[in-house]
């Protein structure tokens, strides 16, 4: 019985004009899988995973995603080093995905700004292969830039390969890449980097 519940959970899409729009609950241990990380409930219906070594991530089962658009909101901390929070998707296994994330203790810092959003594909173009080959192409900054002890809202694109950030609203992408994966789809999944715990609510799919 908890299966079939669980899965007219996922399947329970609300049919919107370009899509279908799925907003799973955070809450729900029964929707997700952690690698990595423990989770604890936030006020509302948020999550927050915990600090740990190594990155982790929250990953929502029986669901593949192709193309269309994310949004959440996220709260990270002004600690310098040790705060990356955003998106993994396109999840093969825990070691295969993309990420979209953000280091807010580079939001207001003049010296390191512009590398203040991040995309990665992991586990073969990490950040620091990706800022040595390719310095500037797959980070960037955030303008106007967040309080980095703040929630803030972002919303990403993902089109035949073509991924674009938006953070609060803005008209403008605050990073817009080509996706370095060969693979077409595959999981989503709240993400935190190495060291960092992350809040997370409002999460928002958008399948086109």
């Amino acid at each position: 019985m908890k299966e079939a519940i669980t899965s007219l959970l996922l399947i329970a899409l609300a049919q919107v004009a370009f899509g279908q729009v799925l907003a799973p609950n955070l809450q729900d241990e029964s929707l997700w899988y952690l690698q990595n990380r423990e989770v604890s409930k936030n006020y509302g219906n948020g999550v927050i995973l915990n600090a740990a070594e190594g990155d982790g991530m929250m990953v929502l089962q029986d669901y593949t995603f192709n193309s269309g658009t994310i949004e959440f909101e996220v709260k990270g901390e002004d600690r310098q080093g040790a705060s990356f929070v955003g998106l993994a998707f396109n999840i093969q296994d825990d070691t295969e995905y993309e990420t979209f994330y953000f280091r807010p203790f580079n939001f207001q810092n003049e010296d390191r700004k512009t590398h203040s959003v991040q995309y990665t594909y992991n586990p073969d173009f990490p950040w620091e292969v990706l800022r040595t080959k390719f310095p500037g192409k797959y980070e960037n900054l955030l303008d106007p830039a967040p309080d980095p002890n703040g929630w803030f809202h972002v919303r990403i694109t993902i089109d035949k390969g073509q991924i674009k950030a938006f953070v609060n609203h803005q008209t403008k992408p605050s990073l817009e890449v080509q996706s370095l994966s060969k693979n077409e789809d595959g999981k989503i999944g709240i993400w935190v980097g190495n060291g960092s715990k992350g809040e997370f609510r409002n999460l928002k799919i958008t399948s086109h």
